[in-house]
């Protein structure tokens, strides 16, 4: 106990000592200030006499030179004080070389290392390594390190820094003044900018705090960091302008905006890595590695950050959340092309700054092959923890372009050449000729069969033409039909082309180049402007869509889907010649109302419905009477789940599907179009439908 108190005493003692030292030199740095100030303009002449080495033009108030490893000097510019550090010892040179490495700013190669205050390069890098593993004949060059610091300890701008650091280092902490000690050029950072998951980044630049802003007048602190992306052709080096806002008091330093990743506390260190690095893998495997086309689909379910393409770019970046449920086409070369050039490597809402394209020399991925990406660590390959959580790409279903989880993206559907056969039912006169006409589109692509070229004269696109009433399966036939063929369907309507004559060149032009790039099934629903008849007499700015779009059509290769809601259409005669198949739709038949029923109500948990039987019975008496589509009995079908529901929770129910609910349901739907369409009933009924569920 005698010793512990012993030990406490002369610890304070020294630090009362030290303190001591302190204030009176800060007192005589003020009383040469003062004087400095004092002498007004005479001040440039009458300061200490000595030359200003390259590049600095301040006045030097100091202690004179001697032959000690370094000097240091108070220096005067336009009313700031800093301190100046020149080194001259060939040992401590080498020394500080060893320890630091490289700096920006900082040339270990010159007869004599310049410093400025706040001496970012050795606080950073140097303080503590002061006697570590030195040989003998480098014991001096460590005694003249260790005293360069108790020197720089003294500046004025870094007073109480080395008295608290030992302290805030062990409980890490830190307080918004020494922040930036942390924050050593390439340090590897923790942020998360993107769904609240950690990014890593590399420091490029230090937030330094200079003369005209020390930390202590600061309100934000600026860095820049760095890390790879893909913008559809390789990998660029991207850099990020990061802000830390000015805080009182101390802060645990995993609780700032951004921190190293040495304190992150969330998972050990290490596992944090090697999440990254899966993850990092299936980023490559989605894009360096991923084949341009039908290949970079794929499944999402979940939250991404949509792009809004009518924010004012002048404005600070901000996205938002949008959940999605559908397939992706994961495709960076055409965000940036046509959703976000602005802000084309953005992360979650931080924007990029920079964006470097490097040389295959300097591209740490050229020499990594796809095979090896799964096996490689990231203490060997640091490079691939610099890659970002999100991939860059498009929402097939909800129409928007956004960034996506590279975690919550899944491999696609497999191609199902069955579905066509299980899931709809059409007159096998055009399903034989849908096959057939699949079947040649394929040989057309790969040439592999004797007629080829034959057919390739005949026209490249496949086009089909379903038309009739809405609700009756037209959508359903094109979605069957890209998962037969294993392809995406990328679905437009005529409003989304903008059919002003001076845009719908470049619009149409765009659609069928995405298209085109994914291999997709194009989905064109309500085309009827585009196929409308072009007369002589009508103004000519009316037909451009056509024209337009017959351009597109001749120098398209895929398969496009054109629907219309009306059962009898005048279309142009330029487009019935490229038309291949042309499919009419009717109203449903009691048979098929009764299978789509069916399709819907057996998605349901067999547990949420009461009595299957009895509603299969009301369906099969009376569901026609209601003149329902298809798209109406999906709602009456789902609605019927959410009324159940809503009617347990206010204890009215079970919580299961009734016969009494869907017979409710279809009476309001039934009401709803008697009340809002002017054609009754009986001219929309009509049981010579082709196209149905089977059931």
């Amino acid at each position: 106990m005698d010793q512990n108190n012993t030990d406490t005493s002369a610890l304070q003692a020294a630090l009362e000592r030290q303190e001591t030292t302190i204030a009176l030199l800060e007192q005589r740095i003020n009383q040469l200030e003062a004087l400095v100030r004092a002498s007004g303009p005479m001040a440039t002449e009458t300061a200490i006499n000595k030359p200003a080495k390259a590049g600095r033009t301040a006045d030097r108030i100091g202690l004179p030179a001697t032959e000690h490893p370094f000097s240091m000097y108070r220096m005067v510019h336009d009313g700031y004080t800093y301190s100046d550090l020149d080194i001259k010892d060939p040992e401590l040179i080498h020394l500080l070389k060893d320890v630091i490495v490289s700096y920006p700013g900082i040339s270990f190669d010159l007869g004599t290392v310049y410093m400025q205050s706040p001496f970012p390069s050795i606080l950073q890098n140097a303080a503590d390594h002061v006697g570590d593993g030195l040989s003998q004949a480098r014991l001096k060059a460590g005694r003249d390190l260790a005293h360069l610091l108790n020197q720089i300890s003294t500046c004025k701008e870094l007073f109480g820094y080395f008295v608290t650091r030992e302290a805030h280092l062990a409980a890490g902490v830190t307080t918004f003044e020494t922040a930036w000690t942390l924050f050593a050029p390439g340090t590897l950072i923790v942020t998360k900018p993107f769904m609240d998951v950690p990014q890593l980044l590399e420091i490029a630049e230090a937030p330094v705090p200079w003369a005209r802003t020390p930390a202590k007048n600061a309100n934000r602190l600026h860095t820049s960091a760095w890390c790879w992306d893909w913008n559809g052709r390789r990998m660029v080096k991207v850099k990020y302008k990061l802000i830390m806002r000015r805080f009182t008091g101390t802060k645990a330093v995993n609780q700032l905006e951004y921190y190293p990743v040495t304190y992150h506390k969330d998972m050990e260190v290490g596992a944090l890595l090697e999440m990254i690095l899966k993850r990092s893998s299936k980023f490559l495997m989605a894009t360096l590695y991923c084949k341009s086309g039908g290949s970079q689909r794929y499944q999402y379910i979940g939250q991404a950050y949509e792009y809004d393409d009518s924010r004012d770019h002048r404005n600070a970046f901000e996205a938002k959340f949008f959940q999605i449920s559908s397939e992706i086409m994961c495709d960076a070369q055409s965000y940036i092309e046509y959703a976000n050039s602005k802000s084309s490597h953005a992360i979650g809402d931080m924007d990029h700054d920079s964006v470097e394209t490097v040389g295959e020399s300097e591209d740490p991925f050229a020499n990594l092959s796809p095979g090896e990406v799964g096996r490689v660590a990231y203490r060997d390959h640091k490079h691939i923890l610099l890659l970002p959580g999100r991939l860059l790409g498009y929402a097939m279903r909800e129409k928007l372009w956004g960034q996506f989880s590279v975690e919550l993206a899944k491999p696609p559907l497999e191609k199902c050449p069955r579905a066509f056969l299980d899931r709809l039912q059409l007159e096998d006169r055009y399903k034989v000729l849908i096959q057939a006409l699949f079947a040649t589109h394929e040989a057309r692509q790969g040439r592999n069969v004797q007629d080829a070229d034959f057919v390739h004269e005949l026209g490249r696109a496949s086009v089909i033409l379903l038309h009739g009433p809405s609700g009756v399966g037209k959508t359903l036939t094109a979605e069957t039909i890209a998962l037969a063929t294993g392809k995406p369907l990328f679905t437009v309507s005529v409003t989304e082309i903008r059919l002003h004559p001076s845009r719908a060149g470049s619009n149409i032009g765009k659609l069928f180049g995405l298209a085109t790039r994914w291999e997709a099934v194009f989905l064109v629903n309500e085309a009827d402007v585009l196929l409308e008849p072009r007369r002589s007499t009508a103004d000519t700015s009316r037909h451009a869509p056509t024209s337009v779009f017959l351009n597109a059509l001749d120098n398209y290769n895929g398969i496009i889907i054109l629907t219309t809601d009306r059962v009898k259409i005048w279309v142009d005669e330029a487009i019935i010649s490229r038309i291949d198949i042309a499919v009419p739709y009717y109203h449903l038949a009691d048979v098929q109302t009764q299978a789509i029923f069916k399709y819907f109500l057996d998605q349901v948990d067999p547990g949420m419905i009461e009595d299957r039987p009895l509603i299969d019975e009301f369906i099969h008496d009376t569901g026609h009477l209601y003149g329902l589509n298809g798209r109406e009995i999906r709602n009456v079908a789902f609605l019927a789940i959410a009324l159940a529901r809503q009617e347990a929770a206010v204890g009215r129910g079970d919580g299961r599907v009734s016969q009494a609910h869907i017979r409710k349901l279809c009476q309001m739907k039934r009401e709803t179009r008697e009340r809002l369409s002017d054609r009754p009933l009986a001219q929309r009924y009509n049981d010579g439908a082709i196209i149905a569920y089977k059931s």
